[in-house]
């Protein structure tokens, strides 16, 4: 029961990731001004990483999971569930927006 669980929390959270990737700033309102630069680092090679660590997670569910069997718990697997999903949380947090001011300084009229 543990290792579904954690493997659905890895996938949340690669939805998340990949969700929040394509989607903008809310009240962006420097969008209109020309003389603003803003750099957002998006950090693509983390996102990808738990793209990979989820496909791992939900491999490993299927590989040793056996449906026919009465649901425990935990098995023998549940720590290798945990440490997947540790480094998933990991890379989600390495993976955050960052918004740099570009060289060019904004000027007010």
């Amino acid at each position: 029961m543990l290792n579904l669980l954690l493997t659905i929390v890895t996938g949340i959270i690669m939805l998340l990731l990949l969700v929040t990737y394509f989607q903008k700033r809310k009240g962006e309102e420097h969008e209109k001004d020309p003389d603003y630069d803003q750099k957002v680092k998006k950090h693509l090679p983390f996102r990808l990483i738990t793209i990979a660590t989820t496909v791992v997670a939900i491999i490993l569910f299927i590989l040793t999971e056996n449906m026919s069997l009465p649901m425990g718990i935990a098995d023998n697997y549940t720590l290798w569930h945990v440490v997947i999903a540790a480094v998933t949380v990991v890379f989600a947090i390495l993976s955050r927006k960052k918004y740099e001011e570009g060289e060019g300084e904004r000027v007010r009229a």
